[in-house]
């Protein structure tokens, strides 16, 4: 993904999950489930990132030990440069290998996961 968008892989990853809240920000230990890594690899890729500005740390105002991942304006314009390769990439390796009637089927299997997972449908 680096060549495209100049993100990294691991990059992208971190902020989707803040990019796609109504809010802009994930909680730190939501974003380590979803992504399935530890808490404290998300606090070290965040603090990386944090130093170029794409995301920062926004304290939880409920509960002073948790905090937010909140995805920044430069964050967002990142995003959006990297979403057509990224699309082009999904198309190539995972869409261009299925038929329309695969397709159908993979579309309605992700709609039923996200609902399971309360996640947005739309």
């Amino acid at each position: 993904m680096r060549a495209e968008s100049g993100l990294s892989n691991p990059d992208h990853q971190t902020f989707v999950a803040p990019s796609e809240s109504p809010e802009g920000r994930t909680r730190t230990s939501d974003l380590a489930a979803l992504l399935r890594w530890e808490r404290s690899r998300v606090s070290h890729r965040v603090t990386r990132m944090e130093k170029r500005d794409p995301v920062s740390r926004q304290g939880c105002p409920d509960d002073g030990r948790r905090a937010f991942v909140r995805i920044t304006g430069t964050g967002r314009e990142a995003i959006e440069q990297a979403a057509p390769g990224h699309g082009r990439t999904v198309r190539r390796l995972v869409l261009d290998a299925l038929t329309a009637d695969e397709v159908a089927q993979l579309g309605g299997i992700f709609h039923r996961l996200r609902s399971r997972l309360g996640l947005s449908t739309g």
